[in-house]
């Protein structure tokens, strides 16, 4: 009709990224032995690309996207424990760089399962289109554009010069030959669900108290695993330095494709120069997200030290 208005407009799909997501129990991981992290590496990375090869997702955009990249996010649940057994405050020095070498194995060896799965299988089908094809890894991509981030442990600093870049080199000559069967393989979710499942704390984060409740939950308590042996070397996430947290994300970043979970603690906010500081400096260091702003409530604001009521 004349003067007819157009209110939509038609489009060939185009494709969604999907949440095709698994945790490793990072506390359990560390205390295997080096065969048995590759094996459990190995595990995720096949369990979720079976699942994503014979799933059927209902939204067609999703079915393109799984079919094409075949993208996952493998991530880790149960560092504060395993900082704690490690007699490691979360938010010091010590923490980032126990992180560093910590996702240095993790990391190498989950993309390394993806590329042994893309000898067998095959590459995804845009592999050729990435940077994967011209040999160059989240690790190669983070040196080169975030320098900064690998200045902050001495883990990092001396990186290349120990020689431990090596064997990034030759996987990327391995992905190069073979290909890669996933496009993104590593992304670190929220996990305070399944966390409680295997009594874990959540994904990479603080704990809020040694004995906290979480909303959702029906006000069920929970404790911090291990409480009795290693209450000394937990902390409240609203007593931490968050800047500190910030550096942990920062050092977890150089080894992850994908983002973080990351949650940002306050007992009261002063400004909002506190926000826009905090968040210039993770992006100035690569961090590719952040996730919750929490503030304490008054209800839970507490005199007795509960360290001390263990």
């Amino acid at each position: 009709m004349e003067n007819e208005i157009k209110i939509h407009s038609e489009r060939t799909s185009g494709d969604v990224a999907l949440c095709n997501l698994a945790s490793i129990n990072i506390y359990e991981w560390y205390y295997s032995t080096p065969e048995e992290q590759q094996e459990i590496a190995q595990c995720a990375v096949d369990a979720l690309d079976l699942a994503i090869e014979f799933g059927i997702c209902p939204v067609t955009e999703g079915q393109i996207t799984n079919d094409e990249f075949k993208y996952m996010g493998i991530g880790l649940t149960n560092l504060t424990n395993l900082l704690a057994s490690q007699q490691i405050v979360i938010d010091t020095k010590a923490a980032a760089e126990f992180q560093d070498e910590l996702m240095d194995n993790l990391s190498f060896m989950l993309y390394r399962a993806s590329m042994l799965r893309a000898k067998k299988l095959g590459a995804f089908k845009q592999f050729k289109n990435t940077k994967w094809a011209e040999g160059l890894t989240p690790v190669h991509m983070s040196l080169k554009h975030f320098p900064r981030a690998w200045e902050l442990t001495e883990y990092g600093r001396n990186f290349v010069s120990s020689g431990k870049l090596k064997r990034w080199d030759e996987l990327a000559k391995e992905i190069k030959q073979y290909g890669i069967r996933n496009a993104q393989v590593m992304a670190i979710a929220p996990t305070a669900s399944s966390g409680k499942a295997i009594n874990a704390t959540e994904s990479t984060e603080p704990v809020h108290d040694l004995v906290y409740k979480e909303e959702g939950t029906k006000n069920l308590p929970a404790l911090a695993p291990n409480l009795r042996q290693n209450h000394l070397y937990y902390k409240s996430a609203f007593d931490c330095d968050q800047k500190s947290l910030l550096t942990n994300a920062i050092i977890r970043q150089k080894w992850a494709d994908q983002g973080q979970s990351i949650t940002l603690y306050f007992k009261k906010v002063d400004s909002l120069r506190e926000f826009t500081d905090l968040h210039t400096y993770a992006m100035n260091h690569g961090v590719k997200s952040l996730y919750y702003v929490k503030t304490q409530k008054a209800t839970e604001t507490e005199e007795e030290c509960l360290a001390c009521a263990v």
